[in-house]
């Protein structure tokens, strides 16, 4: 009787490479459909919750500060409680320091030239004073991130002589004083006296002691008899 004939090794080795081929591509196969299947989830979930955002409030999800400064200039008159629509946008944002710097950017370290403020800056810096007011409204304690963005447009904002005892924009110097108290840079900007000295420059204003207060500055010790 004839002896049997070894299998091909060769055939051997492909037919096993097979079988583990075959095994890694089930295992790739069940670990995709679990993926696409979560993913598919997540999907569905994000788009549950946000199809009640409104545009502003998708603007803030997405950190959006351009966006949000285009959107207000363009639609604030329609906000029907500005305050309000703001305070919801901004508590969905990651960050809302990080979100107000962004959004003030342009002005903060572009502002107005020859002591003068045309149309657009005014409106800029009434949005910044607007932003700042609801971040100090909510108490949103800014991020470590969020404080040294604001430091350093503190400093650009301050070195282009745009903050100055005798400007004339008055609107400018309180947006600044607010971005010093909102994020507690009084120290950084060049301590309490320069501080005070801006809010004595803009003492006939009817937000002046509300401005000194959101410094973080002791009344007695600093303004003594104005209580």
């Amino acid at each position: 009787m004839a002896a049997e004939r070894e299998p091909n090794p060769s055939v051997l080795d492909a037919v096993a490479s097979l079988q583990t081929y075959s095994t890694a591509l089930s295992a790739f196969t069940s670990a995709w459909r679990s993926f696409y299947s979560d993913a598919t989830t997540i999907d569905s979930t994000l788009a549950s919750r946000l199809e009640g955002f409104s545009q502003l409030e998708l603007l803030c999800s997405g950190m959006d500060g351009p966006g949000l400064r285009a959107y207000l200039a363009e639609h604030r008159d329609e906000l029907r409680d500005p305050a309000r629509s703001l305070d919801a946008a901004l508590l969905v944002a990651p960050d809302p320091g990080l979100l107000v710097l962004a959004a003030a950017a342009g002005f903060c370290r572009s502002p107005p030239t020859n002591g003068k403020a045309d149309g657009e800056s005014k409106v800029s810096c009434r949005l910044l004073i607007d932003l700042l007011d609801r971040i100090r409204a909510l108490g949103v304690k800014p991020s470590p991130e969020a404080r040294e963005e604001a430091r350093a447009v503190a400093a650009d904002w301050k070195r282009s002589k745009r903050i100055e005892e005798q400007s004339l924009f008055k609107n400018e110097t309180i947006a600044f004083l607010l971005l010093v108290g909102v994020f507690g840079l009084v120290e950084d900007v060049g301590g309490a006296a320069q501080v005070l000295d801006l809010v004595v420059s803009i003492s006939s204003r009817e937000r002046a002691v509300e401005i000194f207060l959101g410094l973080g500055l002791d009344l007695d010790k600093h303004l003594p008899g104005r209580r």
